[in-house]
């Protein structure tokens, strides 16, 4: 797969202006890419439709989308950050963690070209299993001020800024989602934003050694 950049584009753009950019197979647009040709006003062609007419469609001004596209691209980043911070301290966390800004990368893809492929898989527990683990289940575990002075503080306090960003990520991803008729796609990506932050809780929940469930019956 090759992705273009905005660096790209406007080498292009500054030898010879174009109104049009089509995309070739296995091609894609960083977000920063699609977003410098959304401010030139050039249509982007993607198959038989312009992808930014394709968007439109759907109810949303195409910068929206693109700004939560850049947006996602930030929490991926952060979680590449939280990882090389805490792979000396928790080696199989911050593997699971990257399994997670695997799924956030899917996430992306998917507000891009309607494509996602969930890649989190979760140990069932008490509070979290595979049938709910997709719903948003509000905080199964909440990081207290005397956690931050456990063995394990600075990783609690990282995964849960983690799962803070993540969920005010979906609040503006659900305020796109609300006027668009693909009904499908919105629930796929919605429910992943649900999967990491939920597996955020239950590797925060392992991490602090709770013994006991709260949700336990």
């Amino acid at each position: 797969m090759k992705f273009i950049t905005e660096y790209d584009l406007r080498t292009q753009f500054n030898k010879r202006p174009f109104t049009n950019y089509r995309l070739e197979e296995n091609v894609r647009l960083t977000p920063s890419a699609r977003q410098f040709l959304i401010d030139q006003r050039i249509r982007i062609w993607d198959g038989e439709e312009g992808l930014a007419d394709v968007l439109d469609k759907d109810g949303k001004d195409t910068p929206e989308l693109a700004k939560l596209v850049n947006y996602i691209e930030i929490l991926e980043a952060e979680f590449l950050v939280v990882i090389s911070q805490i792979m000396d301290q928790n080696l199989k966390i911050s593997e699971q963690i990257m399994q997670l800004k695997n799924e956030l990368s899917g996430i992306r893809l998917n507000l891009i070209d309607g494509k996602v492929d969930s890649v989190v898989s979760f140990d069932c527990c008490p509070g979290i299993n595979e049938e709910n683990c997709c719903q948003d289940l509000d905080s199964c575990f909440e990081i207290k001020d005397f956690h931050i002075q456990l063995s394990n503080g600075k990783l609690l306090a990282q995964m849960n800024f983690l799962r803070a960003k993540m969920r005010l990520a979906r609040i503006d991803c659900t305020n796109l989602f609300a006027d668009f008729e693909d009904e499908k796609r919105r629930i796929t990506v919605i429910e992943s934003f649900n999967r990491i932050i939920n597996k955020l809780s239950q590797l925060m929940c392992t991490a602090a050694g709770v013994q006991e469930c709260r949700w336990a019956k």
